[in-house]
């Protein structure tokens, strides 16, 4: 990893937004906004690599677009060395183009099969306005050569080259016209792991001898941890953690890093993992939740002040609450949960067999239970499930005991089921709303900085580091299944 100077950033971006409208009918009228990138921040300084990290559909690749105004930003600033990108006109932006260049992620799909790898390289230069076919070719084949190509490439088609060959074909490409920025996006996702070692060393390399920017983007953790100095976490759009790499990884302050971070495979064995894991997707752009985005799968969804429930029973009280709330669980929905093979048993709820001390009808014997409605039996149909055998499968189905260790939320619980059974859902959502009034379901958090271990500061949107917040982390840590390693560097 570089040194980076404290100068003026080579890129500054700013609130930057992409939204894309929703259109339908025969006018083809707005309906709706697809929010794929809604107002990230981060920089990028000479010779630094930045990481743009997060799941497949959270906005990476949109940004890296609207950065380079290959497609158009809708809100925010993108600066490069000071110039408001954004207002370039078409002979400045074609200027910023020699200077930003791009390595996309499929190199397959990165060339035009009718050229040959050799006119391919040479086109920026073409398009920049180098003319003379000498010079170009010249530069094509020390260009190849850098990249660890021999000259001969430059003759052959892209389906002749391997997958790692045209990467670095296009890694060539990129660099042809002497860019001092570099945005790859995904560039080794598609090598194999010994290509992708070579692929990243001869990153490195170039980085350090042109003194690269480099914006990095990326969903594996292992290479953004390798090369980056610096990691911006994204989620649904939004930028939720931005600081050094290393702290990033070693002690994250957001739960959604936390969790990218504990799925990364190790063979550490002082490592030790509870094997907890994220439940759901990124959720929809077109109509994100409120509050915090990640609060539908967030493991640490911050408690009212004066509850100090078991985190995971509460995460799964807030569970069924945006169930009700969604209209995915009402009381028919119950009943069919219910009636399904199994409805209503849950070994964890401690609730004792109700075959136990019952003589088996084979032995010839009478049944003492013959008659009696067991509400933990299947059921074929759901009109006849009774409101016990609702309750229980409801409860099954979002894994809440009946004993919770916390008596207000067991009675919440208790007296939402009932309304749920009776089919009074606006009361069964609002008595589970009163008692999991959290910030993260209808607030959206501030940016906030906070300082790891190793004195080093990131930028963090998370309501557990707002200062004044019940549940902030200075009396709740952020919830992670992995125990940090030791490191010497700590």
């Amino acid at each position: 990893m570089s040194s980076v100077s404290d100068e003026e950033p080579l890129l500054a971006v700013e609130g930057l937004e992409k939204h894309y409208p929703v259109t339908s009918g025969l006018l083809q009228r707005q309906t709706g906004t697809i929010r794929a990138v809604d107002g990230i921040d981060f920089t990028v300084r000479e010779g630094e690599t930045v990481g743009l990290i997060g799941e497949s559909g959270c906005g990476k690749s949109t940004a890296a677009s609207t950065v380079l105004r290959l497609e158009e930003p809708t809100g925010g600033t993108v600066r490069y060395r000071g110039e408001d990108v954004t207002a370039y006109d078409d002979s400045r932006l074609r200027r910023f183009r020699r200077e930003a260049q791009v390595v996309f992620q499929n190199p397959a799909d990165a060339f035009d099969p009718r050229m040959t790898v050799g006119e391919s390289v040479a086109e920026p230069l073409r398009v920049q306005g180098f003319d003379r076919r000498d010079d170009r070719v010249a530069v094509v084949t020390d260009l190849l050569e850098r990249v660890g190509l021999s000259a001969d490439v430059a003759d052959r088609y892209p389906h002749a080259l391997s997958g790692g060959q045209k990467q670095r074909a296009a890694l060539a490409r990129a660099l042809s016209v002497n860019p001092d920025l570099l945005i790859a996006d995904e560039p080794v996702s598609a090598l194999d792991v010994s290509v992708k070692a070579e692929m990243l060393a001869l990153l490195r390399e170039l980085q350090a001898d042109l003194d690269l920017g480099v914006l990095l983007i990326s969903h594996d953790m292992g290479v953004v941890r390798e090369v980056c100095d610096r990691t911006v976490v994204m989620y649904a759009g939004e930028a939720v953690e931005r600081g050094p790499t290393e702290s990033t990884f070693t002690d994250p302050a957001h739960p959604y890093t936390a969790a990218l971070v504990d799925a990364v495979p190790t063979v550490d064995t002082t490592t030790r993992r509870s094997g907890g894991h994220l439940d759901g997707e990124v959720p929809d752009p077109a109509n994100p939740p409120d509050g915090c985005r990640f609060h539908p799968r967030c493991p640490a969804v911050v408690q009212p002040e004066a509850l100090d429930a078991d985190q995971a029973v509460f995460r799964a009280v807030v569970d069924l609450r945006l169930a009700l709330a969604d209209g995915d669980l009402d009381r028919a929905a119950a009943s069919e949960l219910a009636a399904a093979p199994d409805g209503g048993s849950n070994p964890s709820e401690g609730v004792s067999d109700p075959s136990d001390g019952v003589s088996d009808p084979s032995d010839g014997e009478s049944n003492p239970s013959d008659g009696v409605s067991d509400p933990t039996a299947d059921v074929s149909d759901p009109s006849e499930v009774d409101d016990e055998a609702i309750t229980a499968a409801v409860r099954a189905e979002f894994d809440i005991p009946r004993e919770m260790g916390n008596e207000t939320l067991e009675l919440a619980v208790a007296e939402t089921l009932d309304a749920l059974a009776a089919d009074e859902l606006d009361r069964a959502r609002d008595r589970l709303a009163r008692v999991t009034d959290s910030p993260c379901l209808d607030q959206v958090p501030e940016t906030t900085t906070v300082t790891a271990e190793t004195a080093t500061q990131r930028a963090v949107d998370c309501h557990h580091h707002v200062a004044d917040q019940p549940g902030s982390r200075d009396e709740v840590d952020v919830v992670r299944t992995t125990t940090p390693r030791e490191s010497a560097d700590d």
